[in-house]
Order: C-alpha cells, then structure tokens, then sequence
C-alpha cells in the first residue's frame, strides 16, 4: 500500500510540474515582432511591425510588414521555421528595403518564452541578445546584408521532463510485477 501512495504522489507532482510548464513553441503560433528604423544623421526613427499594423507573425510562416514613413514600396519580410520544438530560426528579410538613409534597426521577438526559457540567440550578422524572455537583433547598415538569420534555442520545458519521470516510474512499476 506504501509503494502505491509513493507511484500516485509522483504521478500527481510529475502532472503538476507539467501543468504548470510552458509549451514547446508550435507551427502557427503568434509572435509579436516590433521593429524600430533608425535614420543616418537624424534623430528620428520610424516603425514597423505588429505595434504598427496589428499582425502577428505565425510561426513557420512568412509576413510582409511596411515601414508607414517608407511606404508600401518597400516591405520588409519575416519568415520563420522550427529545427524541432526547442529550436526556432527567424529571418528577417530587408532586401527590398532601401537603405539610402538607413542608420540601423532594431528587431525585438517581446515575450517569446514568459517563462524565461530562452537558452541562447545568434544572428548571421549585426547582434543579437536575450534576457530569457525576449529576443533583440540590431543591425547597422554598413554590414552589408539584405537578409539575418536569428537562430533561439529554449530550454526543454519542465512538462517534458516530468513525462519522462512518469515514464520511469511507469516501467519500474510493470517490472516489480
């Protein structure tokens, strides 16, 4: 009776912590993407992204976003796609941008993971950084690039990691039989 009260409080706390985890990032999923321009030898700056026309990106999708100082002509393009539940790469593609008057941008992903699972970020060029619930990427002109890769990686959830201690404690119940 002992050894069954032990295998039910492990089943109800291997729940709890799952109940309580934050999901794996999912195919579809909304993420808000705000995006700042920053102009050559003015200290003004321009918006783009969901703070300015409302739409989120889906992740493993692609979403055209307009710079309203800049106009329609010229769209900057976000695409993004999952290596696996942990792993998320986002492009943002500024090729037909025109950077006459481009100082730099910034970029930030605000709370992709509330939980502060966000493990580590890296960028094909300009910087990239997280304080585990956020990403930013800011890019200066001069690097040359039309498109960034950003490349998050999250720490496996808690809910996952209790699955596999329900399992263990599963196998080690049928194998005392």
């Amino acid at each position: 009776m002992n050894r069954n009260r032990s295998i039910v409080l492990a089943s109800i706390v291997c729940a709890a912590l799952g109940s309580t985890a934050s999901a794996d990032w999912i195919p579809g999923q909304p993420i808000a993407v705000i995006g700042t321009t920053f102009t050559l030898g003015d200290p003004s700056e321009s918006f783009w992204g969901t703070q300015v026309s409302g739409d989120f990106h889906p992740i493993g999708g692609q979403t055209s976003y307009v710079d309203p100082l800049y106009g329609a002509s010229f769209p900057i393009l976000v695409s993004s796609t999952l290596g696996s539940p942990q792993d998320l790469s986002i492009v943002i593609d500024f090729s037909n941008y025109v950077f006459l008057e481009i100082g730099w941008y910034e970029v930030v992903f605000p709370d992709l993971k509330p939980n502060g699972g966000i493990l580590s970020v890296d960028a094909t060029s300009g910087a990239a950084s997280t304080d585990g619930v956020s990403v930013t990427w800011t890019g200066n002109v001069q690097d040359g690039f039309d498109d960034v890769k950003i490349f998050i990686s999250q720490v496996p959830t808690p809910g996952a990691i209790s699955l596999l201690g329900l399992a263990g404690i599963s196998a080690r119940r049928r194998r005392a039989r």
